[in-house]
């Protein structure tokens, strides 16, 4: 490292005089302009004084404030994502009006769903001998009536129909839905509700675990809403059925007999 020692102003200093401080002679040069004139004389020191530190670049900037964002990145796209959603929404029909609410209905009231006008008016439970792990079960039969007003005979499926107490702790599906036709009625009765005929009575069973017990003496039973089209979710036939939809559900709370134990098969 050299360092350049300006001649002093109006002094009458002469380099090729001086000596270091162990008396050895200091080379000198001499400084011109770019016009040729002379501008002093300096020395050059070629051993620099031992307590001389060797001058250090600071680079006086600003913290880093961190990455920049645009308003795009902090306001667009939150934006964007929130329209995206409800889009999705819209899409699956999260805005449509929904069709799946009960209509509650009172014992005995005659309501029309699908090809039928029924009624729900009573039930009995009763608890009987069960079979593989359950020994005892509680039979439920819901009574009422069915009305096919089709142009075919049909039947009201049990699955259609539902019960549970207050807590709803335990819901079944109904088994079986039966129709009585009367201790007279042939041998060969159909089975189904022929168009055209009056009301009929029915039954429809439901099994519960033999804790069940109905609280308040009633039961909240339902039957799901439907209609008459494609069913099927293995296949895309054009073969119409009659089954649950989405056309909202029948509601109403049953009275409930409960029957004298039947240890009998």
């Amino acid at each position: 490292m050299r360092l350049l020692r300006p001649r002093p102003p109006g002094s009458d200093w002469a380099p090729s005089g001086l000596q270091r401080i162990d008396g050895s002679p200091r080379s000198t040069s001499r400084l011109r302009a770019v016009d040729g004139t002379e501008r002093g004389r300096v020395w050059i020191d070629e051993t620099p004084p031992q307590d001389w530190a060797a001058p250090q670049l600071v680079h006086d900037f600003p913290a880093d404030p961190g990455p920049r964002h645009s308003k795009w990145m902090t306001r667009g796209i939150p934006i964007l994502v929130i329209v995206l959603v409800l889009v999705a929404i819209w899409a699956l029909g999260g805005f449509r009006t929904r069709q799946d609410r009960a209509t509650v209905l009172q014992p005995g009231q005659h309501f029309t769903n699908g090809a039928y006008v029924l009624t729900l008016d009573r039930a009995t439970v009763q608890r009987k001998k069960g079979y593989g792990d359950d020994p005892y079960i509680q039979e439920l039969v819901v009574h009422g009536t069915a009305k096919n007003i089709w142009t075919e005979t049909a039947r009201p499926d049990g699955r259609w129909f539902l019960a549970t107490n207050d807590h709803q702790s335990s819901i079944k599906e109904g088994e079986l839905v039966s129709i009585d036709y009367g201790d007279d009625a042939p041998s060969d009765t159909p089975d189904d509700l022929t168009p055209g005929l009056p009301a009929m009575p029915i039954t429809v069973d439901f099994e519960f675990a033999d804790t069940f017990r109905p609280e308040h003496k009633s039961i909240i039973v339902a039957m799901r809403g439907i209609d008459y089209s494609n069913h099927s979710v293995t296949t895309t036939s054009d073969e119409k059925t009659w089954g649950p939809s989405n056309n909202g559900s029948f509601r109403v709370r049953l009275p409930v007999t409960v029957l004298p134990a039947d240890d009998d098969y």
